[in-house]
């Protein structure tokens, strides 16, 4: 399985994923959150700005040539904050604890171990959310990315069904 990396200045952020049993799992409650998180009145308006901030940013090439002025990134942050505002704080620190607890590293240190996180997050604040979202959204995204076409192969009508009805 490879590793995922994520870098900020000079650290290097890596993780594998969960076991697709444990992914799932997490995936529920990740679900949970965002439906309230995306039915809450900040939602639309921190969305639309959000997208009115980065259109034309689409490929993560843009992204990766420093396009992004630290103005749009502390407004992106901001957008962030305002889709969190709405949900329990201890809700949202679950989940990315949780993200945390499988294979996720910082300069190949474990970020499970509660030592080892305290003392690199006491250190580097400003990471805990970003690595926390990287690694929540790393963990359960490829449960959903397929979804569409898994429900249509469930259905009875569906030219994908493999059920017969003999």
């Amino acid at each position: 399985m490879n590793m995922l990396i994520l870098k900020i200045q000079d650290r290097k952020y890596g993780m594998r994923k969960m076991p697709p049993i444990k992914g799932s799992a997490f995936g529920i409650r990740v679900s949970s959150v965002l439906s309230k998180i995306l039915s809450s009145p900040n939602a639309k308006t921190a969305l639309l700005d959000i997208q009115s901030r980065f259109h034309g940013l689409s490929k993560a090439e843009d992204v990766n040539k420093e396009t992004v002025s630290t103005k749009d990134a502390l407004t992106f942050g901001q957008a962030i904050l305002m889709l969190l505002s709405d949900i329990d704080p201890n809700t949202v620190i679950d989940i990315i604890r949780e993200a945390f607890s499988y294979e996720v590293y910082c300069d190949n240190k474990k970020l499970s171990d509660d030592v080892v996180f305290e003392e690199h997050f006491e250190k580097y604040p400003g990471d805990l959310y970003v690595v926390g979202v990287w690694a929540a959204y790393n963990h359960v995204k490829d449960f959903f990315t397929g979804l569409g076409d898994g429900i249509k192969a469930f259905m009875p009508n569906s030219e994908n069904s493999q059920s017969s009805h003999q």
